[in-house]
């Protein structure tokens, strides 16, 4: 789960902004069973929404955990972090760039923290914080010396062989030290326990933004039963004339056809290499992977079931759903995961496509279901979840620019409301901030700009 990130010269973040999963003290009788209870001294809260106008930075907010579950799982820095300083400064790439992240991942929390200046990492670090309690422990630290040069530092428990292997690694392969930390040596069993949690813990952060599509749903409804019937009955009290989602099987060569050889010797040799377990075939027509089935290569696709007046059935493809209904089969495997795992997900304008309705039933479900195990953090423009009966107001964050084009975040319970508080009406009549200002546009003559014939 979250605990908390702190973003600094990254995108429209120009100085140091934290967002945090800390429920506020003096909340303890609201929604109680939005408190998840890691131990007696430490709870996180289930759920965050995300609000502001246009610009504001809610998708930077995204984007920055998007960032670091790249440097952590491809080992690289992407080229957009790279290229993105807070700009409105004097010398904005003379500034260093900071990501960090806490977070508890079976049992134990990690802060993980980069520092980029002039393109390259500064300082790579990872401490396991013990809940707040003490001071951190520092599991690898490096930092640059001079130009490429690095001073490293490890737990006492890394032997020195995984020390000299993890440097030379660092170097030749040009990789940062927590992928190589997370894959490379996964045997080795100093490194092993801690290694698995960090890295799997940023593998299975779900990031959901409005182009991505669930490329697992697929391979989940294909070979777990317990979620094809989750997902099965859940799409059918979504009300988009789904009756099923069946997952059709084809031989490779058969989906490709014979025009497409290059394309069908590709899938199958990284496929039949082990790089993956599945490959997503996605396009504008079709949901659909290929992946290996016993000695065979296939493609599996989603077709959705629907009855028409006679009582027959006709099975409809990707491109003949709407917008709002392709949205929401992303939502399904979401859904499963923070309901039944103690699993992470973040979606970009949660809203898009989705009916306020439906998005505010799903919520509430969400809210009310009291044995869930994950944490949802989204961004939304969608007022009608401003609801104290389905979120406290430490789950609620703001989001604004200062004068200076900086994002700024703070929580609802910073205002400190009563729980009988109208906060939709308060927030779309400027209470809180963090919407837009539209004096310019109410006082703007369009004629003006009619041109004369």
């Amino acid at each position: 789960m979250i605990i908390r990130l702190i973003l600094n010269n990254v995108l429209s973040f120009g100085e140091e902004r934290e967002f945090n999963m800390f429920p506020y003290p003096h909340l303890a009788n609201r929604l109680p069973h939005h408190k998840y209870s890691i131990n007696k001294d430490f709870s996180l809260l289930k759920m965050a929404a995300i609000y502001g106008a246009n610009g504001s930075g809610k998708s930077n907010f995204v984007k920055g955990l998007s960032f670091l579950k790249q440097i952590v799982v491809d080992g690289t820095i992407p080229n957009e972090l790279l290229n993105a300083p807070f700009l409105l400064q004097d010398a904005p790439f003379d500034q260093p760039q900071t990501l960090g992240i806490e977070f508890l991942a079976e049992g134990k929390t990690f802060w993980y923290g980069i520092e980029i200046l002039d393109g390259k990492i500064t300082t790579e670090e990872l401490y396991e914080t013990n809940f707040g309690k003490g001071e951190p422990e520092l599991i690898f630290e490096r930092k640059i010396k001079e130009k490429s040069r690095f001073d490293f530092l490890f737990h006492k428990s890394i032997s020195l062989e995984a020390q000299a292997l993890l440097k030379i690694n660092v170097r030749l392969r040009n990789r940062l030290l927590i992928n190589l930390f997370g894959i490379l040596f996964l045997k080795e069993k100093s490194l092993s326990p801690i290694s698995t949690k960090v890295y799997n813990w940023f593998k299975n952060l779900e990031i959901i933004t409005p182009s991505k599509k669930a490329d697992n749903l697929i391979y989940l409804l294909a070979q777990d039963k317990e979620f094809n019937s989750f997902a099965n009955h859940l799409i059918k009290t979504f009300n988009t004339g789904i009756q099923e989602i069946i997952v059709e099987t084809k031989k490779i060569e058969e989906y490709f056809g014979a025009n497409e050889l290059l394309s069908t010797r590709e899938v199958s040799r990284e496929l039949k290499n082990g790089i993956r377990s599945f490959i997503p075939l996605n396009n504008s027509q079709d949901l659909a992977i290929a992946m290996q089935e016993g000695d065979e290569i296939v493609v599996k696709r989603l077709l959705f079931k629907h009855q028409v007046k006679s009582g027959e059935a006709i099975n409809f493809h990707l491109y003949q759903l709407s917008d709002g209904t392709k949205r929401l089969l992303d939502y399904l495997v979401m859904l499963s995961q923070i309901i039944l795992n103690p699993s992470v997900v973040v979606i970009d304008e949660i809203a898009r496509s989705i009916h306020p309705a439906l998005l505010k039933t799903i919520i509430e479900k969400f809210s009310t279901t009291k044995n869930t195990k994950g944490q949802l953090i989204f961004t939304t423009h969608e007022a009608n979840l401003l609801d104290q009966d389905i979120m406290r107001p430490d789950e609620i964050w703001f989001m604004e620019k200062d004068k200076f084009g900086c994002s700024d975040m703070y929580p609802l319970s910073e205002f400190k409301e009563h729980k009988t508080k109208d906060i939709r009406k308060g927030y779309l009549n400027g209470r809180y901030g963090a919407i837009p200002f539209l004096g310019a546009l109410k006082n703007l003559n369009w004629n003006d700009y009619a041109s004369t014939q």
